[in-house]
């Protein structure tokens, strides 16, 4: 299905408000207004714990960064402030939660990770296939009777620490109408391919 897409930006300056930026991420941030075009423009840096009120219009987006590090923050769970109506508007900024991993977040990983995890499994199976047909090695059949829980729990661990979820982050560009496809969609399809890889359906729905 073809999907039109449309940029996030200001639309009209007619209804004037404020909006008063609360910045709890302990580092220096700075706020941007999306112009009429949906480019990012520089306003004020907030120091931490430390609050700006600015004006603005109804239907005017504004984002926030990182200072630093130009990473996205979130006010309210949500990457994008929009003023609804002329009261004024106060919101409190911190950093994106971290990823944590799990089947359904396995997408939004580094390829190098997946690919390494997608290893990873693929040799249990094999070790699994050879150990009905020969005589393995004693650490061949502890690792191929591994439960798929605890291969799991093995990918978790392997994981990196630290990535923002960006699944909390609105994009610049926001579809007319929303895609069929979400994340939890695409590894449900993902998972129905990789069962012919994995005998485990507890390791099928992310490789």
């Amino acid at each position: 299905m073809q999907v039109a897409w449309v940029r996030l930006k200001s639309l009209r300056s007619e209804v004037s408000t404020h909006i008063t930026f609360v910045n709890k991420t302990g580092r220096e941030m700075r706020i941007l207004w999306l112009n009429f075009e949906g480019d990012e423009v520089a306003y004020n840096i907030v120091p931490p714990e430390q609050t700006r009120r600015q004006q603005t219009f109804v239907t005017h987006p504004w984002i926030f960064r990182d200072l630093h590090t130009q990473e996205r923050l979130v006010a309210g769970g949500r990457s994008v402030v929009c003023a609804k109506d002329h009261r004024d508007l106060c919101v409190y900024v911190e950093r994106i939660p971290r990823l944590q991993w799990d089947p359904t977040s396995h997408c939004l990983y580094p390829q190098e990770f997946k690919e390494l995890a997608r290893m990873l499994l693929l040799c249990h199976r094999r070790m699994q296939a050879s150990t009905e047909g020969g005589e393995p090695s004693a650490l061949c059949v502890q690792f191929s009777t591994l439960p798929g829980d605890i291969l799991l729990k093995l990918v978790e661990h392997s994981s990196p620490r630290g990535l923002p979820d960006i699944r909390v982050i609105e994009p610049c560009f926001l579809p007319m109408k929303p895609p069929e496809e979400s994340i939890s969609m695409y590894v449900i399809d993902r998972g129905c391919r990789a069962r012919h890889l994995f005998a485990d359906p507890a390791t099928a729905a992310f490789a």
